[in-house]
């Protein structure tokens, strides 16, 4: 099928039509449905299932396995909460071996879950508190040092940003624990298997090992925005601590002389700055 438009059409009304069989909706990703359709010539949407049990891991995990690593459709129901079933597509023939192509799909994704509920299960048996050390090992970049002192560096500028905004103790006291705690998920087996769920991954081990809300929040929303137009951090400790992290980066790589051109970004300094800006006028 010659046309792009139409293999995307096919694509996801698939997806619709399968979702609907249990009344769900297939997770809405535009970037994820145009590499699809640019994967196949001839698309056929199938519909696999995995284990309920894996439901009891994170959504972001879920999710995150089926689009990054296998390109398929996670299903959501009316609440948005991921269903045990995913619409993957197949390059060819609808009719011709399918349930093998469903089988040997259905496989893989149960390999990855198995070895995410393991890391998962594995990380939880460590506080964040605890791996704070470990980023002494883990440097930031050539020149300014580890991400153990880009931490130190994060809770000083927390607190100074606290206290020019006039906030509360409570407030400073999230922004500051949450900056020292944040970085501590980059060296979790979980997220050095999916590097996509860094921060949010750590917002996760944080409550499970009994740090308030607040500070859970702000270190699963350090990193946003994560592009332009993405979701902001709400406000408050949140925000304090996604915008020190975006103006501790920007301030290393000035003072190391690292520059931004018109074609080359790779530290991500345009978007560290967007995001500064965005969180400020919010």
């Amino acid at each position: 099928i010659v046309d792009q438009n139409q293999r995307r059409q096919m694509i996801l009304e698939g997806a619709l039509d399968i979702s609907r069989e249990v009344s769900g909706k297939p997770f809405e990703d535009d970037s994820l449905l145009d590499e699809v359709t640019c994967l196949c010539e001839h698309p056929s949407p199938f519909q696999g299932h995995f284990n309920e049990d894996y439901l009891k891991l994170p959504k972001e995990v879920l999710i995150t396995v089926m689009r990054h690593h296998q390109r398929y459709f996670p299903v959501l129901d009316s609440k948005g909460n991921v269903l045990p079933m995913f619409v993957a597509i197949r390059d060819g023939s609808p009719d011709i071996g399918m349930d093998n192509v469903r089988k040997g799909n259905e496989w893989v994704l149960r390999a990855r879950l198995e070895d995410a509920s393991f890391f998962f299960s594995q990380d939880l048996k460590t506080p964040l508190q605890d791996r704070i050390d470990e980023l002494k090992g883990v440097y930031f970049l050539r020149g300014a040092g580890t991400l153990y002192e880009k931490t130190q560096r994060l809770a000083d500028i927390s607190a100074y940003l606290v206290k020019s905004l006039g906030s509360d103790e409570e407030m400073a006291e999230a922004a500051i624990r949450a900056a020292r705690l944040c970085k501590g998920d980059l060296v979790t087996s979980l997220v050095r298997e999916l590097p996509e769920l860094e921060g949010v991954m750590g917002g996760y081990y944080a409550a499970a090992h009994g740090e308030s809300q607040e500070v859970s929040k702000a270190i699963s929303q350090h990193y946003l925005p994560r592009g332009t137009g993405g979701s902001l951090p709400d406000k408050g400790a949140s925000s304090i601590v996604a915008l020190a992290d975006k103006i501790d980066t920007l301030s290393a790589a000035f003072l190391l002389g690292l520059e931004v051109s018109g074609s080359q970004d790779p530290l991500g300094l345009r978007r560290a700055a967007s995001g500064a800006v965005g969180i400020i006028l919010s």
